[in-house]
């Protein structure tokens, strides 16, 4: 369980003890913020020759560390399924000479957050404490990473964690729905499975299963650092090796190809009782390499992401009351790239809904379409371009958030110039590059998954 009571506990002495000295103080000066491109970040290398990307910033006694590893849940072995997200709940549960209570407790001693989670493509990992309890943090991280224990009783504890999540899962339309997106679109690939697996296959791995896929993850060829806050270069570069060093210099994760999500139009609906029914809808999309990506991600904001003024808020929300919200966005994964989109609404209305999501699809597809776009639809452009640049300080507001946009930047292969760059990029988008890429972006069929009172028709199947 990544968050657990001694994490909450070290919250809760970690606000107090930020907070409660500086009232009545003077103002100190606001974290390093950049309104339109970050933060200024330094690419920090040890002497062993690890790097880290660094925001140094001393207006607050804390630091925080993103820790990545490339693998994530792929990567577990057939018959295995949710091992890696076993394997992560397990990362502060105990290490070295300290058993899981112990571990707990010199977290809430000192004031220290320590968690790792999984997902299909990494192992990432937070480390945040007051900089005056540093040594101590540091030095749990390294028990973690170096020699972690375990232990039997925590391996059930986190079993009947995982349990208990599933079933939660269970209840949630929206992550069964995309899960059924998954299924379909990648059927025989590995991200057709459960991150989570299922509850009989977490039931049956064991403490070695869990100790074979630390091995093969958490090596320094696949690892990628983000620290933030309250601490120098110099002396960065120097704990990296400390707590680091002593990992295996080479991962030993498996092969994964390259997949594009199946192409035919289907939809699949799983029947549940209740008023709404959540759709998941989309098809192949565009990754960060390509050249057309930021027009596509434009497209796709101002088709319906960003806000309620989208084309598909106005026209599902706003015109009709179909839905409380609608969305689209591109999801870059390492092996795929996808075009996704939100929409639940009312048994009664569902149907209604996704015709609509279809026309305005089809809209930029067909000539009539298409030549009204061109004649009228600048401001789309406008719209989607300005809210793109000007919402992208909001991911730099505090420590943790700048930490995230560091390393999530590095896992998708962007060099540290990318924070200087990324909104110039996006001012120089044309109208022109954005019609070309919606023709051939958006002229693909639909795949759907629903689950609730209605099953979706595709158009073929509308009477």
């Amino acid at each position: 369980m990544r968050l657990k009571i001694a994490l909450t506990v070290g919250l809760l002495v970690l606000a107090s003890a930020v907070i409660l000295p500086y009232i009545g103080a003077a103002p100190k000066a606001a974290p390093q913020t950049a309104a339109k491109s970050g933060p200024p970040v330094l690419a920090v290398t040890s002497p062993i020759g690890l790097t880290a990307w660094l925001v140094s910033d001393q207006s607050l006694p804390i630091i925080t560390i993103e820790m990545a590893w490339r693998g994530g849940s792929v990567t577990d072995p057939a018959g295995k399924l949710g091992l890696t997200y076993l394997l992560t709940t397990l990362l502060n549960e105990g290490a070295g000479d300290l058993d899981s209570q112990s571990f707990q407790r010199a977290m809430a001693d000192n004031a220290i957050s320590l968690g790792f989670k999984s997902s299909r493509d990494d192992i990432t990992g937070t480390l945040r404490c007051l900089s005056k309890f540093k040594q101590t943090c540091f030095k749990l991280l390294k028990l973690a990473l170096s020699d972690p224990r375990f232990d039997d009783d925590a391996v059930a504890r986190m079993k009947n964690d995982h349990h208990a999540r599933f079933r939660r899962r269970l209840q949630n339309p929206q992550a069964l729905a995309s899960q059924q997106f998954f299924a379909s679109a990648f059927a025989g690939h590995p991200y057709a499975n459960n991150p989570l697996g299922s509850i009989d296959s977490v039931q049956a791995l064991t403490r070695a299963d869990v100790q074979a896929q630390f091995d093969r993850h958490i090596a320094r060829d696949n690892m990628h650092l983000a620290v933030v806050g309250d601490i120098e270069a110099h002396e960065l570069a120097p704990l990296m090796d400390d707590f680091f060093g002593a990992l295996p210099a080479t991962s030993q994760l498996p092969d994964i190809a390259h997949v594009t999500p199946a192409a035919e139009p289907v939809s699949d609906h799983i029947a549940r009782d209740g008023p709404q029914t959540t759709v998941i809808f989309g098809f192949q999309g565009l990754g960060y390499d390509d050249p057309n990506y930021w027009p596509a991600r434009i497209l796709t904001n101002g088709l319906g992401g960003g806000s309620l003024s989208s084309i598909l808020g106005d026209e599902v929300r706003n015109k009709r009351g179909l839905a409380y919200g609608v969305s689209t966005q591109l999801v870059n994964l390492r092996y795929a790239n996808l075009w996704i989109g939100y929409v639940a609404s009312d048994n009664k209305t569902a149907q209604q809904a996704m015709d609509v999501i279809q026309q305005e699809i089809d809209k930029f597809t067909d000539f009539g379409g298409r030549l009204r776009y061109w004649a009228t639809g600048r401001n789309l452009l406008t719209t989607a371009r300005t809210y793109l640049t000007g919402s992208y300080a909001l991911n730099f507001d505090s420590g943790q958030k700048i930490a995230n946009q560091l390393i999530g930047v590095q896992l998708l292969g962007f060099p540290v110039t990318y924070f200087e760059t990324r909104n110039r990029q996006i001012e120089a988008v044309t109208w022109r590059q954005t019609m070309g890429v919606a023709k051939t972006l958006l002229d693909q069929s639909l795949r759907i998954s629903s689950v609730g009172g209605t099953a979706i028709a595709l158009p073929s199947q509308r009477p």
